[in-house]
């Protein structure tokens, strides 16, 4: 009886060592998850959205972004374009190759927000190839996206014919019943947009 108690108990034992060791293996966190934040900007090189994340002492890392919250995917390109952004999220040890642009390692999105000014401008594209231009309120919080940031908000933007637009110098001032437009792109154009 004895022998049976004690061959029972050595199993139990085993099986409990056993499992424990199994669930402290799961707990051990995976490296290529560890959830970082990083400042990045957005660049198309290549006709390929891209973000570019600061990684400290000056060393950068275009990455291809991916996830639930892709801040590629949910701005509007003229918000994008020229906003910093504090994005937060993970390596998973991938790369997307394309034979025109090279390789990009994959960068797992968890969250985003603006880190400082939003710039919520037109596009060198909207004043020459389009007839519309995009205003918007001068109330908007500056530090916060807004819902007309979004591109499934884009029914909310208000737009003008670019024939209301008048070129001036950059960072030249509007008269009173104006507002002013300057291309995301960094160009050297300004314009002054009758309200």
């Amino acid at each position: 009886m004895k022998t049976i108690a004690l061959v029972l108990f050595c199993t139990a034992l085993l099986l409990f060592l056993l499992y424990g060791c199994s669930e402290q293996h799961k707990k051990k966190p995976d490296n290529s998850q560890i959830i970082t934040s990083y400042l990045a900007t957005y660049s198309l090189p290549c006709g390929r959205s891209v973000l570019t994340l600061e990684m400290g002492d000056k060393k950068t890392e275009t990455v291809s972004v991916t996830g639930d919250n892709n801040p590629l995917l949910e701005l509007n390109p003229f918000v994008l374009s020229n906003t910093t952004l504090n994005v937060s999220g993970y390596f998973n040890g991938k790369n997307k190759t394309d034979p025109h642009c090279g390789s990009y390692p994959e960068f797992v999105v968890t969250g985003y927000q603006a880190a400082g000014p939003v710039s919520r401008c037109t596009t060198y594209g909207d004043i020459y190839m389009s007839e519309l231009l995009i205003l918007f309120p001068q109330d908007l919080p500056k530090n916060t996206f807004a819902p007309i940031d979004y591109r499934k908000n884009t029914g909310m933007l208000k737009t003008t014919s670019s024939d209301n637009c008048r070129k001036t110098p950059k960072n030249s001032q509007c008269a009173s019943n104006e507002t002013s437009a300057n291309s995301c792109d960094l160009q050297e154009f300004w314009c002054c947009i009758n309200k």
